[in-house]
């Protein structure tokens, strides 16, 4: 299907979704890419790792309780690194150390099993939000300086696709390797049967506190652990290549010029600025 559709908009006489000259530029078409992935990994782990506490024996809330630091650490970065562009006028750079930061957290959430400490859960976590909160703006503005003003509405609109569908695949991988994985890891464990099937995933989580035998309690509860750690070894090296990617794209800087008018300014008895935004475009570094 993503075939046909691709070979449709490169072919079609018609208004094309993803018009092909978008990737026809190099910058253009890393960020549309590196934004596919970052919400690949963005929406798995706002999806799973809430599960993945739970695994551990903490409760809906409690484990919503754990994901405060992701969230919050990654809104806030977005805040931070905001300010910075505006100020400096260069986002390459924060490209780079968003994707540095987001294949070291994957890397260190590989690492959290069901014998992780609170430190390794908070932090971990934490390390991969600083990243993905770094690109929640920043590569719009990068799509938009490397465009003409006419497509500036289609860059927005192939921007707002390529995360959505990253989600959508992002949810729909980690459903499946997850499930994979743990249907493995669980027919290894003498006496049990549960159901692994992705439809009954989180259902099956709830009632992990609830099995009586100790010694089966801790086996299917670091099942599910070191299941949903895979999702992370998955995550780590598709952040590599992204952050390989980024590292290629050209330098594409803001100005911005204002220009006072005083004669409104007295008639409407503030002061304005008309803000013109000139890009000047410069090869890669």
């Amino acid at each position: 299907m993503l075939a046909a559709s691709a070979v449709n908009e490169i072919l079609t006489k018609r208004s094309p979704i993803l018009p092909p000259r978008l990737f026809r530029t190099r910058t253009t078409a890393i960020i549309l890419i590196t934004m596919f992935l970052q919400s690949v990994g963005l929406y798995a782990a706002a999806y799973y790792l809430p599960a993945y506490f739970q695994v551990l024996g903490a409760s809906a809330t409690g484990a919503g309780v754990w994901m405060l630091p992701f969230s919050l650490g990654s809104a806030a970065t977005s805040i931070v690194v905001g300010q910075v562009v505006s100020r400096t006028g260069h986002w390459r750079p924060i490209m780079w150390f968003a994707w540095v930061l987001i294949t070291l957290g994957w890397g260190l959430m590989i690492m959290l099993d069901d014998r992780a400490n609170a430190a390794e859960k908070v932090l971990y976590p934490l390390v991969a939000a600083i990243g993905l909160g770094s690109l929640f703006q920043i590569p719009l503005i990068g799509l938009q300086a490397a465009m003409p003003p006419k497509d500036m509405a289609t860059t927005t609109g192939a921007y707002v696709l390529s995360r959505a569908f990253g989600g959508t695949v992002g949810v729909s991988i980690g459903q499946a390797v997850i499930s994979s994985e743990l249907r493995k890891r669980v027919a290894t464990i003498p006496g049990l049967t549960i159901d692994t099937s992705p439809s009954a995933l989180a259902q099956t989580v709830r009632q992990i506190p609830h099995i009586a035998d100790a010694a089966q309690r801790a086996a299917v509860t670091r099942a599910y652990a070191l299941s949903i750690r895979t999702l992370w070894i998955v995550n780590t090296p598709l952040a590599g290549v992204a952050l390989l990617a980024v590292l290629t794209m050209r330098t594409y800087k803001l100005r911005n010029n204002a220009r006072h008018t005083d004669h409104e300014a007295r008639e409407q008895g503030i002061s304005q600025k008309d803000d013109s935004t000139m890009v000047e475009t410069t090869p890669a570094d």
